[in-house]
């Protein structure tokens, strides 16, 4: 008899998704349309299309020059700035330099060890387009550094380098390398430039040493225990860690409690942004707030940055706030 009702069971559960997945699959496709028009809405936003009207594109808020421009204008940086997209990449003079976007499609830097130097690739297989750094800036920059009279660089970020760790080889002089597009020749750059951990033990190594840093830590193992006002957060390495000792991804599993409910969320930040998020979770004064149902991050900075609605003790939203120390049931565990 059991046997005949799990059988029916399983028919039934087969029969369900057989009916359910093709459903699924138009609400997919209807859903797309409605997606556009929103990032479409998004991007007329930006400071990037209201200067230079260029034409929504995929994938356009991936886009380096996207991002740091809008950063730029945001921080008020004083740049001259030409968009040549979709042609030719994007450039800007900043302090009497010029800097030159790669072309990021498709791209795949290396590092040769005979030849001891990068290289930038194109495509795939005996199609692939190689250049050293000197080559592609001499191809991106022809006709406009030589008659400006000015030094020309490749504006380059720490993730386009992939596999490969930038901070730990020489770079040439004709690249310049930002942590990342949107903090490019910020105050938090600068101070951000060496904070690259390798591994937790790293890590650990560098919250020791960051002073208002709010919270209690302890090192155990291949993670970081952190109990911080409400919240307890584990900070781990990924799988491959304990097999090349250089972690490339970290995961923060933030567990909360309040009055009403429990909490939990998690984010997988890369080895160029873990110490930036610890930063802007625990830094003495900071605030951190999310949405309870979908664990969204809907603010995390300073208290008195915030938008005041956030701050009104709403039951839906979990906040974690960097200026005390953790509760009592939190400085237990």
């Amino acid at each position: 008899m059991s046997k005949n009702v799990n059988g029916k069971r399983d028919l039934f559960s087969v029969i369900m998704a057989l009916l359910i997945f093709p459903i699924f699959i138009v609400y997919f496709w209807l859903s797309i349309p409605f997606i556009r028009i929103k990032d479409k809405r998004n991007y007329k936003k930006s400071f990037y299309f209201k200067d230079f009207k260029k034409p929504f594109k995929d994938k356009i808020f991936y886009s380096g020059a996207y991002i740091f421009y809008n950063s730029a204008r945001e921080r008020n940086l004083p740049i001259e700035y030409v968009s040549r997209l979709p042609e030719k990449t994007d450039y800007f003079k900043y302090n009497d330099t010029l800097y030159f976007f790669p072309n990021e499609r498709k791209l795949t830097i290396s590092y040769n060890e005979y030849g001891r130097n990068y290289q930038f690739c194109y495509g795939r297989g005996k199609k692939a387009k190689i250049y050293s750094p000197e080559e592609l800036l001499k191809e991106l920059s022809e006709g406009i550094s030589e008659s400006s009279g000015l030094k020309a660089k490749l504006f380059t970020e720490a993730m386009l380098f992939q596999d490969e760790d930038p901070y730990s080889l020489p770079l040439p002089d004709c690249i310049y390398l930002a942590r990342t597009y949107a903090s490019a020749f910020s105050a938090k750059e600068k101070r951000l430039r060496t904070a690259i951990p390798k591994n937790v033990g790293d890590l650990y190594e560098m919250i020791k040493n960051t002073p208002d840093l709010c919270g209690n830590f302890s090192a155990e193992g291949d993670r970081i225990k952190w109990n911080i006002d409400k919240a307890t957060i584990t900070i781990i390495e990924d799988e491959e860690t304990t097999y090349k000792r250089s972690s490339e991804y970290f995961t923060i599993e933030i567990a909360g409690n309040d009055e009403d409910s429990t909490f939990q969320t998690s984010d997988v930040p890369t080895r160029f942004d873990v110490y930036d998020k610890i930063l802007s979770l625990g830094k003495r004064g900071n605030i951190t707030i999310y949405r309870k149902s979908s664990g969204k991050t809907l603010y995390s900075g300073p208290k008195e940055k915030c938008p005041k609605e956030l701050l009104g003790g709403n039951k839906k939203l979990f906040i974690i706030e960097a200026d005390s120390a953790p509760t009592e049931e939190n400085a237990e565990n």
